[in-house]
């Protein structure tokens, strides 16, 4: 049964959102309202097309399965199979929705799903054939197309909505930049919330707001960007320190010229 949920004012503008068709957008909405509590509902075409277009006779399953890779492409939905079923996770949901009383999903998780068989179709509940996504080999080292093997990027995302401001342009946050979130974090250890206010620095700073354009850029400029950021700090605090001294100095002597006079 379809549920009612929230849409915030700024959706239309978030970056991934804005990255698909008008048509993809809109079907990303009302799988809101298919999901259940833990943001997770089965994938059956014909359902969906009934509940979400049931007056639009050309909306097909062919093309509703191109609006859903659109928004897998765009990591609105996370795509995944389990036991021969296939279903669909909305990312972010239980971040972005308020839900009183949520009952437990009764639908695996995708943690607990495999990346679809490029080899293997596998045949959905309408009785048609999915065409195959992207490339892979079901072990999520492809193209990154597979939504499973796709974690949460809050820092990648940051760097590309920044990126985007400066220069107009909508970077595409793809496989490469969670690899190397996920490795400058894991294996450099590098703290989340110094990398955060490093790339804030670094997306102000005029040379390297045009030098650091991808994760991949950011992860190997990272010792640079910290030491650089570091002597600006160090050396806008010593012009501050001096600007006080000099103050303080002017301060005194107008003191002494007033006590001579």
């Amino acid at each position: 049964m379809p549920r009612i949920r929230t849409v915030k004012p700024d959706y239309p503008k978030h970056r991934k959102v804005r990255s698909v068709t008008r048509d993809a957008r809109l079907l990303n909405i009302h799988l809101w309202n298919l999901a259940d509590d833990e943001g997770r509902l089965q994938e059956l075409p014909q359902w969906i097309i009934g509940e979400v277009f049931p007056t639009d006779e050309d909306v097909t399953p062919v093309r509703l399965r191109e609006w859903l890779s659109e928004l897998e492409n765009a990591r609105c939905i996370v795509r995944y199979e389990v036991d021969g079923e296939r279903y669909i996770e909305c990312h972010g949901f239980t971040e972005h929705q308020v839900i009183n009383k949520a009952k437990e999903s009764e639908i695996p998780p995708s943690s607990a799903g495999n990346a679809w068989s490029g080899n293997t179709p596998v045949a959905v509940p309408d009785g048609s054939l999915p065409e195959r996504e992207g490339k892979g080999n079901g072990s999520g080292k492809g193209n990154g197309t597979s939504g499973i093997d796709i974690p949460d990027s809050p820092l990648s995302d940051l760097l590309a909505d920044l990126i985007e401001e400066n220069t107009g342009k909508c970077p595409q946050v793809g496989k490469g930049w969670v690899d190397a979130e996920r490795l400058l974090l894991d294996r450099d250890g590098r703290d989340a919330d110094e990398a955060e206010r490093l790339i804030r620095w670094c997306q102000r700073d005029e040379f390297w707001r045009a030098n650091v354009l991808s994760m991949p850029k950011f992860r190997e400029k990272y010792d640079q960007l910290l030491l650089t950021a570091k002597r600006r700090k160090k050396g806008a605090q010593a012009g501050m320190d001096n600007a006080e001294r000099l103050a303080q100095m002017a301060r005194q002597a107008r003191a002494e010229e007033g006590a001579t006079a």
